[in-house]
């Protein structure tokens, strides 16, 4: 006690007080953040779930509307404040403390009152409606969830042909048979100084785009900030909005526009479900994004447990009927993501570097009718390597199959949510050293792609959401890259073949597999497509096929025996420093015994695979590009009948 009243008697009072201070917001600290003791997020088997797992009844699919509150509300992790100030209050403690900050405002009252549940008759009905006076059938975008309608540059309702080219025109085509006819083109009205059309929809007679637009103006500063001489002082003012314009296309040869709307930030993604258009941005900056120039209701703003920048993911709806008029929108505090929809539910995913190791946070909110309802929130450890990675199963239970990556170890897991986020089972320790490539769900099947030098194929039973059991697995060279079930016991396969030893890519891979037996995966048949000289001691070559990371550039259609992609291929001569690249179209069938190449048309000068489509009407199937539109007769060995050039 003398050595420390003496030592606080030698001027060092401050100091000591700095310690003390330090020591308590530490404490606090790690009270908010839930550090004290082992990080409850360092080890593999995450769950933000505070309740008893085993008390949940697995088989009962949990209404949305059954609770008042969200479940998942743990250390921060989506939570509320009461108004503007304290919310600004809240984002500049969080930043001024890198993060260390309270969470005691950990729950909320769900305001809404509506019916969430998505009537599957209605939407059957709506898609009928739209298709009506459509004598040929036709193809459809490559989607993730049916009756859930995603953007492309490609559209087609068994009449027109709509597409988008590089400069953002847009064009509509008159297809019939090998009869083709430009019936108008024109750039919409995106506002602002330069814009980039990404998604474009067909919805009955309406025409929906969706993209960025951007505003360069020169602001003039307050009188506090001009110079000493008083003269003006201005600065170069930048604004970027997602922006979505529709059109009236009731006259295909006079589109009218009928509304604009924007939100401040960048275009994500988007999706048309039940009459509605449901808008995902992402904006960065020190304020709140707005939505048509408004500012949200601060009880529509969410935050969570990592509030280490300024950035925000906006969730924004409105009625095709009204294109100008927000429906809903909600706002939260995380990076740009990923999200996953079903005829019901969205999944926000977010990969949270906030812990030791890297997690993905997920919020479930409930939508109908534009409105949003968060229902969840929970986590599983590592990262979604495929978007096909996460489905909801006929109970409105969530699936997600992730790859842990740590500093001394890396293995893949399944995870398993009731509706409102509550962890009901899990499979983990899956090959280990190895990650996830491609995974494809069906019904209480789950296929899964792992790769390190071999293609493993496993096969998993979820019939029992609490118990997931490993069937099975195969062993092949390559990989797939994305899975598609082409029949009750057939599994489509796409990606690369490799060397065995080196896992040098040899090749673009289709595999069948025989899924027959689930316990006994086996691959039927495969080809390797040879679309450029081999990597060897005088050069290097590789391919890219876009529909890969994009499947919505793919053609898969059982129904009329087409595989459809673009790939692109490159090759470096080291000895004479030469290039070459091919940009080619592949279209194969598959005859139960193995893959048939019914087209393998190179891409027009100028464009490469990522912005080909290959769409059929009818027996018709045309390739459409930036330059021209080629049209293939179907039933005669898909000769070519006709085109347009633009």
């Amino acid at each position: 006690m003398k050595h420390w009243k003496h030592w606080i008697g030698k001027n060092h009072i401050v100091a000591a007080a700095v310690i003390v201070v330090f020591m308590v917001v530490l404490y606090v600290g790690a009270l908010n953040s839930g550090w004290m003791g082992e990080d409850p997020f360092a080890g593999e088997d995450v769950d933000l779930d505070t309740g008893n797992e085993a008390d949940e009844d697995a088989s009962a699919a949990v209404d949305a509307d059954d609770s008042d509150e969200i479940s998942g509300i743990f250390r921060g992790l989506l939570y509320t404040v009461e108004d503007y100030d304290a919310l600004k209050e809240k984002l500049e403690n969080s930043h001024s403390s890198y993060g260390l900050y309270d969470v005691a405002n950990g729950g909320y009252a769900i305001e809404e009152d509506v019916d969430y549940e998505t009537s599957a008759a209605e939407e059957k009905a709506s898609s009928s409606e739209s298709d009506a006076g459509n004598a040929r059938d036709h193809s459809s975008t490559n989607l993730r969830e049916e009756n859930v309608d995603e953007g492309d540059i490609v559209k087609t309702d068994g009449q027109y042909i709509y597409s988008v080219s590089d400069n953002d025109t847009v064009r509509i085509v008159a297809a019939n048979g090998k009869q083709l006819s430009l019936v108008t083109e024109f750039l919409p009205d995106f506002g602002g100084d330069d814009s980039i059309l990404r998604d474009l929809y067909i919805a009955g007679d309406k025409m929906v785009m969706v993209g960025d637009s951007y505003t360069l103006d020169l602001d003039l500063q307050t009188a506090d900030d001009r110079d000493i001489a008083g003269r003006d002082v201005y600065r170069i003012a930048d604004g970027n909005e997602m922006v979505a314009v529709t059109y009236d296309i009731s006259d295909r040869a006079h589109p009218k526009k009928l509304g604009q709307f924007s939100v401040e930030g960048n275009y994500q993604s988007s999706r048309i479900a039940d009459g509605y258009l449901y808008l995902f941005s992402w904006y960065y900056g020190n304020d709140v994004p707005r939505v048509m120039g408004e500012l949200p209701e601060v009880n529509d703003i969410y935050l969570t447990r990592e509030l280490g920048n300024y950035s925000t993911y906006t969730m924004t709806s409105l009625s095709l009927d009204e294109p100008a008029q927000a429906v809903d929108e909600k706002v939260i505090y995380i990076d740009s993501s990923d999200v996953y929809v079903t005829s019901d539910a969205i999944v926000v995913e977010y990969n949270d570097y906030s812990g030791s190791r890297q997690r993905m946070d997920l919020f479930r909110f409930a939508y109908a009718k534009g409105k949003f309802k968060p229902v969840g929130v929970n986590a599983v450890p590592g990262t979604l390597e495929s978007s096909f990675s996460i489905d909801e199963d006929a109970k409105g239970n969530l699936r997600v199959a992730t790859t842990a990556f740590g500093y001394d170890r890396q293995s893949s897991g399944v995870y398993i949510f009731d509706r409102q986020m509550h962890r009901i089972g899990k499979l983990t320790g899956l090959a280990k050293g190895e990650d996830i490539k491609a995974a494809r769900f069906l019904d209480d099947m789950l296929y899964l792609v792992t790769y390190e030098n071999h293609d493993p194929v496993f096969s998993i039973d979820l019939s029992d959401p609490t118990e997931p059991k490993l069937l099975g697995s195969l062993e092949i060279p390559g990989f797939s890259d994305y899975l598609h079930f082409w029949d009750d016991s057939h599994l489509l396969g796409i990606g690369y073949d490799t060397d065995e030893e080196t896992s040098a890519e040899l090749g673009i891979k289709l595999s069948m597999f025989d899924i027959s037996d689930p316990a006994d995966v086996r691959e039927e048949s495969h080809v390797i497509l040879n679309t450029r000289t081999e990597s060897s001691e005088d050069g290097y070559g590789y391919d890219n096929v876009p529909g890969l990371s994009d499947y919505k550039a793919l053609l898969v259609d059982p129904s009329k025996n087409l595989i459809g992609f673009g790939a692109d291929s490159y090759y470096d001569n080291y000895a004479d420093g030469t290039s070459e690249e091919k940009h080619i179209y592949f279209l194969h069938s598959y005859d139960g015994a193995g893959f048939l190449e019914q087209l393998g048309e190179k891409a027009s000068k100028g464009v490469t695979a990522e912005g080909i489509r290959g769409i059929y009407i009818g027996d018709v199937f045309y390739l459409v590009d930036d330059v021209k539109i080629r049209a293939y007769d179907m039933e005669n060995g898909f000769t070519k009948v006709g085109r347009l050039i633009f």
